[in-house]
């Protein structure tokens, strides 16, 4: 079996995107982490095909036909489908668009994390998330914050940052800043969780090494 495949990537997280609008290509995590392998296959963060939204297998995505007309089904490196992938919306969106199948006006994308409102500016592909909110949010109202944020990169500062936790297409860490402060606390994708004091919780951000390895060597990106 051959299939047309399009290489893109959003922010240099990169996708394999196959084509199969009539929903005839059935894809097994093996073959899905065979196309991810940098070494042996394409490679990729994941792999996206592209899928009318009524071809879709699950019934609450084909539920989203009437709204969304393709689907996203997007699927991690490991072969293991995920809800939805932000910068894979945006190539997602752009082969759309290339090959005629919607316009530059805003669009909407059928994904397992339910729809997506994609729009183009210019060369750049905004997507609308969907609406954030609190994960603890009565110990964000009492004590201002949920959880404590140490940043090893700020030799200079000993305390942690106070933050708040927040829920969106993927978790997110907000820490709100005081007046006048630089925001230098940032969520990291390899952060490591720890018991935090009164009560919330506490994450140690790694370092990102110096220099940055080549993309092969770089952990991979994983979609929920």
């Amino acid at each position: 079996m051959s299939v047309r495949f399009t290489k893109g990537h959003g922010t240099e997280n990169d996708f394999v995107l196959l084509a199969d609008l009539d929903g005839r290509l059935d894809l097994s995590a093996a073959q899905v982490a065979r196309l991810s392998d940098r070494h042996a296959g394409i490679g990729g963060d994941g792999v996206i095909r592209v899928v009318r939204t009524v071809h879709a297998e699950e019934p609450e995505v084909r539920a989203q036909a009437d709204e969304a007309e393709f689907f996203m089904d997007y699927r991690n490196a490991d072969g293991s489908k995920a809800q939805m992938c932000g910068n894979g919306t945006r190539v997602f969106a752009t082969w759309l668009r290339r090959e005629g199948l919607i316009g530059d006006g805003e669009s909407v994308v059928a994904t397992r994390a339910g729809t997506r409102r994609v729009r183009f500016e210019g060369d750049e592909v905004v997507t609308h998330m969907g609406t954030w909110s609190l994960v603890h949010p009565s110990e964000a109202a009492e004590r201002g914050v949920d959880s404590f944020v140490h940043v090893d990169e700020a030799e200079d500062v000993d305390d942690p940052y106070s933050a708040l936790s927040s829920t969106s297409a993927t978790p997110h860490r907000r820490r709100p800043p005081a007046r006048g402060e630089p925001r230098r606390a940032r969520p990291h994708p390899r952060a490591r969780r720890a018991p935090g004091a009164a009560g919330g919780q506490q994450r140690r951000v790694r370092p990102s090494p110096r220099p940055w390895p080549p993309r092969d060597a770089r952990p991979r990106a994983r979609c929920r």
